[in-house]
């Protein structure tokens, strides 16, 4: 099937997201700290009266870390009934592409879920472009259920907000 994606880079590798998922892409902002969040969360973002929590992409995807800086980018996103942003080095491009779903990746929950252990759920699909290979990301992956709840309780807002304004 042929799905469009937000492709970006980290650590000079290629990514994607489902475009359906993406609400806003906007320059890095000032992150807020914050207590008793999952592990897998760097703080929070303020947008337009809603507080919404930013991943550790780098993390989430195995990636050497590094201090977020100014020409960085946040993606706004939006799946399972929670909104989050994702710190990229890049945003580069909306692309069609077309991927095969993996139901023994989709229907395995044996698979350890992303913050607790490998990332391999998190991996949709893999596509060879000219400029290299793409990770497309399964985002639906990123929290394990009880980091979901947490988070919800935490910020209600996250569950509500679209992004599209």
């Amino acid at each position: 099937m042929k799905f469009e994606f937000l492709l970006f880079e980290c650590d000079q590798r290629l990514f994607g997201v489902r475009a359906t998922q993406v609400t806003k892409v906007t320059r890095m902002v000032a992150l807020s700290p914050m207590p008793h969040l999952p592990e897998n969360v760097l703080g929070i973002v303020n947008v337009h009266g809603v507080v919404l929590p930013v991943v550790n992409t780098r993390k989430l995807l195995g990636l050497t870390e590094s201090q977020l800086r100014h020409f960085h980018y946040l993606v706004f996103v939006h799946c399972e009934n929670l909104s989050f942003a994702l710190p990229v080095d890049r945003a580069l491009d909306l692309r069609p592409l077309e991927i095969e779903e993996n139901p023994s990746i989709d229907g395995d929950s044996s698979l350890p879920t992303l913050g607790r252990g490998t990332a391999s759920r998190l991996i949709e699909a893999i596509v060879q472009l000219e400029s290299g290979m793409v990770q497309l990301l399964n985002l639906d992956c990123v929290f394990p259920e009880e980091d979901k709840k947490q988070l919800l309780a935490t910020l209600p807002c996250a569950a509500t907000w679209g992004g599209r304004s």
